[in-house]
């Protein structure tokens, strides 16, 4: 769910607009086994239980700036009567590692099943290093596939335990601030960009392999003039009460605006 900003009278994508999306999504097709998002237009008034962590599932801190961020972000919901508590990352690196084999699990199907997937056209020898890299990741595991699928079953209810506590949580999209263009580019040798994405997009999975709905917001910039943003996430079928807390803190903290 995610939420992004242009100005300057070109693109300007608000909350408002994303709730239409999903209320327009919902006339073709809405899953029966979830609550019904419906057209969402204002700020909800429940308050809400917040779970607050800034630590990676590696047992690390994020980047400085991204912790401050976040816990401002903490702040700011304390003021508009929500409950913060800070805790613990609830997610370890064993399900990241889960997570990373069922990527190259998908890759693997691409690189030698791509043909009857995508058609006639496919040719796995135009692939790159990193989907080919990640496909072999798989191959050294496949054995492991039928054990590794249990466990991330497992984790989604898991995850939804987490909401015994909680309605909310709140940590950053991404554990630092914008790197350099070619930071992860194709050039990259593989093994350098594994450890870079894991570092990086290591708080995302946990959506990635529940289905739970999270929405991140360009609650801020970092020093050197990069967007910044931190994801509240729900439990399965929440989606209405992330779009009406977002509402909520795009009124509370408009939006910094891109310029270009």
């Amino acid at each position: 769910m995610p939420v992004s900003i242009l100005n300057q009278g070109i693109v300007s994508r608000t909350v408002r607009d994303t709730a239409a999306f999903y209320a327009g999504a919902e006339k073709y097709y809405r899953n029966p086994k979830l609550p019904e998002i419906g057209h969402v237009l204002h700020p909800g008034k429940k308050r809400l239980r917040i779970g607050l962590f800034t630590d990676t599932p590696f047992g690390i801190p994020s980047h400085a700036e991204t912790a401050a961020l976040v816990i401002s972000t903490g702040e700011l919901c304390e003021k508009l009567g929500h409950t913060v508590t800070e805790i613990r990352s609830p997610f370890n690196e064993a399900m990241f590692a889960d997570f990373w084999w069922y990527w190259g699990m998908m890759t693997f199907t691409i690189r030698f099943f791509g043909f009857y997937i995508v058609g006639r056209g496919f040719d796995k020898s135009k692939l790159g290093e990193w989907t080919v890299g990640l496909s072999r990741l798989f191959q050294k595991g496949i054995l492991k596939t039928p054990i590794i699928i249990k466990r991330l079953k497992g984790y989604e209810r898991t995850y939804n335990d987490l909401f015994k506590d909680f309605d909310i949580l709140l940590n950053p999209t991404l554990s630092h601030p914008t790197p350099k263009l070619g930071y992860m580019g194709p050039d990259v040798p593989f093994d350098t960009a594994v450890e870079r994405v894991k570092n990086y997009c290591c708080f995302t999975p946990a959506q990635n392999v529940t289905g739970a709905p999270a929405i991140s917001l360009p609650m801020g910039f970092s020093k050197n003039g990069m967007p910044m943003g931190v994801q509240f996430a729900a439990t399965s079928g929440m989606e209405r009460r992330l779009l009406e807390l977002a509402y909520e803190m795009e009124e509370a903290r408009p939006w910094p605006l891109i310029r270009y």
